[in-house]
């Protein structure tokens, strides 16, 4: 566990993570889950295809890309500026994009478990929201009404997200 504990900067904490995914790299930004079958603490698996159950083994957003079997870092507490977040997705690469609501400083952030995209999406207003406050949006991002697949300019991809600021609380 490493700490930030002088100077006039923001506090934030980080743990030691091991990817145990055979297939995925964990994605800067994006959420990781501890993986209880390695019994060791530092094992964890992307939130792709995560059961709602186990998103109670939240660890934390990593912080650089991390191919299988190595090692990284996540932030387990304090303010991190780029959080993976997904506005909307389609279902076929060739399909319009639905509109997305704006989200609010303070809005809850839940787990995305779409295939490959290993990120967070709006689960709701922060006063609304159920389930854990493991993170919350500090900066506000506006809607966006369907853009037609080309309007878009993003051919070929089924998500579209954003970086934004956010507030970990893991430990």
């Amino acid at each position: 566990m490493r700490y930030k504990n002088v100077g006039n900067k923001r506090d934030v904490i980080a743990v030691v993570i091991q990817n145990k995914s055979t297939i995925a790299t964990l994605k800067a930004g994006g959420p990781c889950f501890l993986d209880p079958s390695t019994g060791d603490g530092v094992g964890v698996v992307p939130a792709d295809g995560l059961a709602n159950a186990n998103q109670g083994l939240f660890r934390g957003l990593v912080i650089a890309d991390t191919p299988p079997n190595a090692f990284g870092e996540a932030v387990v507490s304090g303010q991190y500026d780029y959080c993976r977040l997904v506005l909307a997705t389609r279902a076929a690469s060739t399909d319009n994009w639905p509109s997305y609501a704006a989200l609010a400083t303070g809005d809850v952030l839940g787990f995305y478990t779409g295939s490959n995209t290993n990120a967070v999406t709006r689960q709701g207003a922060g006063a609304t929201a159920t389930g854990g406050y493991f993170l919350q949006i500090l900066q506000s991002v506006a809607s966006a009404t369907t853009l037609t697949n080309t309007g878009a300019g993003t051919t070929g991809i089924n998500s579209v997200g954003a970086l934004v600021k956010v507030l970990v609380r893991a430990l």
